[in-house]
Formats: C-alpha cells, sequence, structure tokens
C-alpha cells in the first residue's frame, strides 16, 4: 500500500505517495483510481500525475486504473481521463478497468471493460486468451443486456452526445450540494472556529467526501438524529438533495457543538435494530431517517416477513 491522505487531515499526502512509490518493488503492480477518488473525493492535481507517471517509469511499475466514476469528477469523461492518457503517452502502457455501475445508471447489471495498453499487435491475441481464461473460471459469460445497452448508446452519436450532457447535469448537482453543503455548515458553525472550515468538501470532488467527522460525531449522529454514514466520516455526496441538506447540515452542526458528546463516550451500540437495512457499509453511506421512506425496513418489519415466507413454504410443501 501506498500513503495516500496526509495523518488527521483530508489533505493529499504527495509526498509521502511519491516516496511510497520510489520505494516499490520493481515490476509491481500499482493500483490507482483514474479520478473521483473513492473514499476521499481527494484526486491528484495534474502536476502530481506527472511526477507519478515519472516515478512509474522510472521504477518499472505496472499501472492499472481503477475507473469506476468516470464522469463524475468533472462531468467530462475526456477530462477525467486524463491520468490514463498521460500514462499511455509516456510509453507506460497502462491498463484500466473500468466501471458503468454509475455513470451509466447500470449497478445491478455490473457492465464493465478492461481496457489493456499493450506493446505490439502480437500481443494482443495472447492477453485476451489470459483474459478469457480468467473470466471462464470467474463467471464464464456474463449477461449481455448491459454490456450490449452501453455498446449502442457509445456507438450512436445523437446517443452518446445525450448521455455526456446528462453525466455533465449529474456532476454539476453533485458539486452544488457540496457547495451548499459548505455555505450551510460555514454559516452555522461561525461562532465556532474549530469547526468553521468546510472547504474541503468543495475541493473534494466525485461521489464521496470525508468530511472529517471523527467517530464520536458518528455516533452522535447515528444515536441522535438517525443518520447513518461510514464511521471514517465519509459521506455520498449525491444522497444530498434539496429535501434533505439542511437536515443534514443541521444535524452535523449539532454534534459538533453539544459539550455533552465531548465529554463523555459514546458506546456504539449500533446493530440491525437501529440502522436501516439499506444502510450497507459500502454504497449506502448516507442514509437520512424518514417515517415514510419506503427504503427503510424496519426490524418488527422483517421478522412478519420472515414469518410469513415460513407459513407459506409449509402450506406449499408436497405431502410425502
Amino acid at each position: 500500500p501506498y500513503r495516500y491522505l496526509v495523518p488527521g487531515s483530508t489533505n493529499l499526502d504527495v509526498q509521502g505517495l511519491l516516496d511510497d512509490l520510489r520505494t516499490a518493488p520493481q515490476n509491481s503492480i500499482v493500483l490507482l483510481h483514474l479520478c473521483a477518488h473513492n473514499p476521499t473525493g481527494v484526486d491528484p492535481d495534474r502536476q502530481t500525475w506527472i511526477k507519478i507517471a515519472e516515478i512509474i517509469a522510472q521504477n518499472h511499475l505496472f499501472p492499472i486504473f481503477d475507473s469506476a466514476y468516470l464522469g463524475f469528477a468533472s462531468g467530462d469523461v475526456d477530462n477525467d481521463a486524463y491520468p490514463f492518457r498521460l500514462f499511455v503517452e509516456k510509453g507506460l502502457m497502462p491498463w484500466a478497468c473500468v466501471s458503468f455501475s454509475k455513470n451509466f445508471g447500470l449497478y445491478s447489471e455490473r457492465v464493465g471493460a478492461v481496457h489493456a495498453t499493450l506493446g505490439s499487435m502480437d500481443e494482443s491475441p495472447k492477453v485476451l486468451g489470459h483474459l478469457k481464461k480468467i473470466a471462464r473460471a470467474m463467471y464464464s459469460n456474463p449477461p449481455a443486456f448491459g454490456a450490449r445497452l452501453v455498446a449502442h448508446i457509445l456507438n450512436d452519436p445523437t446517443l452518446k452526445t445525450s448521455w455526456q450532457h446528462s453525466l455533465g447535469h449529474m456532476a454539476e448537482r453533485i458539486s452544488m450540494m457540496r457547495a451548499e453543503l459548505r455555505k450551510r455548515l460555514e454559516k452555522q458553525l461561525k461562532a465556532h472556529p474549530k469547526y468553521s472550515d468546510w472547504s474541503h468538501v468543495t475541493s473534494q470532488i466525485g461521489m464521496f467526501s470525508f468530511t472529517g467527522l471523527e467517530p464520536h460525531h458518528v455516533q452522535a449522529l447515528r444515536h441522535k438524529h438517525h443518520i447513518y454514514i461510514l464511521d471514517n466520516g465519509r459521506i455520498s455526496m449525491a444522497g444530498l438533495n434539496h429535501n434533505n441538506l439542511q437536515q443534514f447540515a443541521d444535524a452535523v452542526v449539532d454534534v459538533l457543538t453539544d459539550a455533552q458528546i465531548h465529554n463523555q463516550a459514546m458506546p456504539d451500540q449500533t446493530n440491525e435494530q437501529n440502522i436501516p437495512q439499506n444502510a450497507s457499509s459500502e454504497d449506502a453511506s448516507l442514509g437520512l431517517s424518514s417515517e415514510n421512506d419506503p427504503l427503510i425496513i424496519k426490524e418488527d418489519e422483517i421478522e412478519q416477513s420472515k414469518e410469513e415466507v415460513q407459513e407459506q413454504q409449509q402450506h406449499s410443501m408436497p405431502d410425502l
């Protein structure tokens, strides 16, 4: 692993990242996020990418890009693809694992592609053969619907342009939520210098943000406000909208300024009974409680559903 954030902050540890790449064994595989870094929302700038490329070339490292959020950083897929294209220009022969789950809204279809940069045409069938063997052992033949849908859109100029515009609107909406959240938090926390700077929310990009909230703040959000985020303070900015933004901001202000929270450690009583079933540790990192939210399933409803299923199974079993 290589260092990424400065410990205790939301800033990129540029020197630590570069030093770790310099000391990596030659021919090591280096996994890099192409854009909209998950979970931090902190991407290297272009000058840093150039330095990373130089070290990878000097140390004969093999770069593989994880591209799950292409287009969600800037709203422009060409702009977001800059690191990969930079590495190609420098002859580093990078690979990229691209997912279309988010930027095509096909999360349940698990659609993606592997882009392999090779040294010659002779290598192509050999590499493709190895990839087919791996796929055969893992899943053999994936569903074709999602892949055909993506291929159809990307190969139709009109549909591709429409998709790019939609992607830009999504990225713009997330940026607006970042700006509005920062504005409201800084306004409400103006009298508390320790918590008055939220510039990191707007300097980060993509779907996710490291808020800087500490574990005891996260616990307080859960117990007092029924807002569920990861213990490290990461939230999904895409989960915020004009209807719940103020609710979230008010809750953050409350847990940051409540003296009782800072004076006593709150025990983690998190379990299935007080966390909605849709608040998973990976993707549902921002769940705002609502009595009318159809996605939030109560524990007693789950137990009732289990009993109904068991009863139906008993009545449907044939006599032996």
